[in-house]
C-alpha cells in the first residue's frame, strides 16, 4: 500500500478499511511505500498487488505488463482549498487555484474517457 506516512489517516485506507469490516475481512498490507508509483513499480516485479488512483494507470511509466481493475464502487477523492474567513487571496494564489481546478477536471474528463488536457 501507499502513502504509507498517513497510515490509517489516509482517506483511500479508511475507505478500504470499511469496505473489508462490511465484508467481513481484515486488510493487513505486507509493504508499505510512500507513492503510489513504488507500489505499481513492486507490483510489477511480483512483489504483491496495490491500490493506486486511476490516474496512475495512465502514467507514462506504467507497466504494460500489469493489469487493473476498477473498484466498484469507485472512491471519490475530493479537494478543497482552504482560506481564512474574510482573507484575501494574493493573484498568485487565485492564479494557481485556478490553474489547479483546470488541471483536476482534465484529470477527471481523462478518466471519464474523454480527450487529456494539462
Amino acid at each position: 500500500m501507499s502513502e504509507a506516512r498517513w497510515g490509517a489517516e489516509d482517506p483511500l485506507r479508511r475507505v478500504l478499511t470499511d469496505r473489508a469490516r462490511e465484508a467481513r475481512v481484515t486488510l493487513r498490507p505486507q509493504i508499505e511505500v510512500e507513492f503510489q508509483t513504488a507500489a505499481v513499480e513492486l507490483a510489477s516485479h511480483g512483489l504483491g498487488d496495490s491500490l493506486v488512483s486511476y490516474l496512475v494507470t495512465r502514467w507514462p511509466g506504467y507497466p504494460g505488463r500489469l493489469h487493473w481493475v476498477p473498484l466498484d464502487p469507485p472512491v471519490v477523492e475530493r479537494f478543497a482549498f482552504i482560506t481564512r474567513t474574510g482573507g484575501v487571496l494574493s493573484p498568485a494564489t487565485r492564479v494557481f487555484m485556478d490553474l489547479a481546478h483546470t488541471h483536476t477536471q482534465a484529470l477527471q474528463q481523462a478518466a471519464d474517457g474523454g480527450p487529456a488536457r494539462g
